[in-house]
């Protein structure tokens, strides 16, 4: 009888599979692994991440950010971060804006993006001085918009290129005051 050596080898394509199935489960355990971190770990105790999450705000928008509270919890698959009694400080660290409650919640696009990204940003009741100076320049809130030259032009572009980054943008009940320099007219509220 002619005996016939059994040897089971693997062939390079299931090789391959078997790699990239074991580098899939690796993504995806750590993926899970991030998520239920900020579920449980980071999340019930994000006041103790204050002053990081003020100083990326800051970086974010190029300007000084004070928060008075941050709260998070979860919006369907994101973070969602309520911030109230925000102010925005100019370079002079007077209070160009002030916010009594933002509603965030943080796209997962924020990692591959290494910039704040949101789903939504929500802004309840901000008041708002829209102004058009001598020179025809226009600034919100102490922040000028395009074509002027000054020492926080760079953050003011920071702060509203970090605007049109966002997918969704929602303000509720604005006080707004319009004051023309230019023309020499009294405030409209």
């Amino acid at each position: 009888m002619l005996k016939i050596p059994f040897r089971i080898a693997a062939s390079k394509p299931a090789l391959l599979r078997r790699a990239v199935m074991v580098v899939i489960l690796s993504l995806f355990c750590a993926v899970a692994g991030v998520f239920l971190s900020l579920r449980y770990a980071v999340l019930p105790d994000i006041e103790h991440y204050h002053k990081d999450i003020t100083d990326a705000v800051s970086t974010a928008i190029g300007m000084s950010v004070q928060i008075g509270k941050i709260e998070a919890d979860w919006r369907g698959l994101g973070p969602h971060l309520r911030l109230t009694d925000i102010r925005l400080l100019d370079s002079q660290q007077r209070t160009s804006l002030e916010l009594k409650r933002v509603d965030a919640v943080v796209s997962w696009m924020t990692i591959l993006a290494r910039e704040l990204r949101l789903s939504s940003l929500e802004i309840d009741q901000p008041d708002l001085m829209v102004k058009r100076d001598a020179l025809g320049g226009l600034q919100i809130s102490g922040v000028r918009l395009g074509g002027q030259s000054s020492d926080n032009q760079s953050s003011d572009n920071n702060f509203a290129n970090m605007l049109l980054h966002q997918s969704r943008i929602v303000i509720r009940d604005a006080h707004i005051s319009w004051l023309d320099e230019q023309q020499a007219k009294p405030m409209l509220v």
